[in-house]
């Protein structure tokens, strides 16, 4: 289950990236700049992407700021005094749930496949 979830995340990271670097190959600023900058860039920010999922799994936060309070009881009230109806109000079927993942595995399924795609592209750059 856990791996067609991490072949399909990096399929759409790999394509995402591939369209950035023919992108880039469009506007780049000299002609002998070939596509082993733009692969190679990409493998740097997957690595530091995956670098901090593991922080995150590991229970340090990149960026951990206080919730404030006050903030929190304004959307609450706003939540309460404005209910919307949602989608399930209006169908009388059942809704059947995906496989919903877990935190630790979603967080093991971003770490596995942004390494995966950050190897690929460092092969790529490696090779172009």
């Amino acid at each position: 289950m856990l791996l067609s979830y991490i072949i399909r995340k990096t399929i759409i990271q790999l394509i995402l990236g591939g369209a950035l670097s023919c992108l880039y190959m469009l506007i780049r600023p000299h002609p002998a700049y070939t596509l082993a900058w733009p692969f190679a860039f990409l493998a740097a920010w997957f690595f530091l992407v995956a670098w901090f999922i593991f922080l995150k799994h590991d229970g340090v936060g990149v960026l951990n700021l206080p919730k404030s309070k006050k903030h929190s009881s304004i959307t609450e009230r706003f939540f309460k005094k404005f209910k919307t109806r949602s989608f399930i109000d209006y169908v009388d079927t059942e809704v059947e749930n995906e496989e919903i993942l877990d935190k630790k595995d979603s967080y093991r399924l971003k770490l596995i496949s942004n390494c995966l795609t950050a190897v690929i592209f460092l092969i790529l750059s490696i090779v172009f």
